[in-house]
């Protein structure tokens, strides 16, 4: 009876069941949750996941109808986290400002900070949605053998990317150092991924929080600074 819903609806996914049987804490039977009321929850949280990778967070989740609802009222639903991302996108332009001097000296680098913070906000929303469908699905999931396989696949496919990126930079430019540089940063900030893809959740998780609101904004905006702020701190020390 404890069993948060969504945990159950995953459980009848996850062993093809039409129905999932109740229990105490005896084994005493209870009863069902039927086939509609799995379909049911699995919609509705579904939904609810689907509005807060949008940063749209509300005290109740329905269906917002464009052509009834106020022009306020839809505003307000989707621009908190937005301006919560305008900071964020300040603080990452202070954050290049800062390293004005190294971007003097080497203008390329410039061209790679969409790149460099696209990978990793990539990767970081790949481990967010398998973080907060693990968490679902595994009630009792040990977390630090978890975080080691994450960190396996992430440094596995960070290397091929920095790699992949510092070979093509090394043709095109031909300069070792910068090739280096773009290497390094993206091989630093896509293992940083872990972090607002894995952690936060984590985090949100222990608090009692639904992991899906590090989704979407929060885990953007956190990667896109520590993004930027890994790959001009490399390029000040290399170059």
């Amino acid at each position: 009876p404890s069993t948060e819903q969504e945990e159950a609806a995953y459980l009848a996914l996850k062993h093809n069941l039409k129905e999932i049987p109740v229990v105490d804490e005896n084994h005493i039977f209870l009863g069902v949750i039927t086939n509609d009321k799995v379909i049911s929850i699995l919609h509705r949280e579904l939904r609810e996941d689907i509005l807060h990778l949008g940063g749209i967070h509300r005290s109740h989740i329905a269906f917002d109808n464009i052509f009834e609802i106020p022009l306020a009222q839809a505003i307000k639903h989707r621009i908190p986290w937005l301006l919560v991302g305008l900071l964020g996108g300040l603080v990452a332009a202070q954050i290049i400002g800062h390293f004005e001097h190294t971007i003097e000296r080497n203008l390329v680098l410039a061209a790679f900070i969409p790149l460099v913070v696209y990978i990793a906000d990539a990767v970081g929303t790949q481990l967010e949605a398998f973080t907060i469908r693990d968490f679902a699905l595994f009630r009792k999931l040990d977390f630090a053998r978890y975080l080691l396989k994450q960190f396996l696949v992430v440094l596995i496919i960070a290397l091929l990317l920095g790699s992949v990126l510092s070979l093509i930079s090394l043709v095109i430019y031909r300069e070792i150092n910068i090739a280096i540089v773009l290497g390094a940063a993206i091989v630093a900030a896509t293992i940083s991924a872990l972090f607002s893809g894995l952690l936060v959740p984590f985090l949100f998780r222990k608090l009692r929080f639904d992991p899906a609101n590090a989704s979407g904004p929060i885990g953007t905006i956190i990667q896109d600074i520590l993004s930027v702020l890994i790959y001009f701190i490399i390029a000040s020390w290399l170059l």
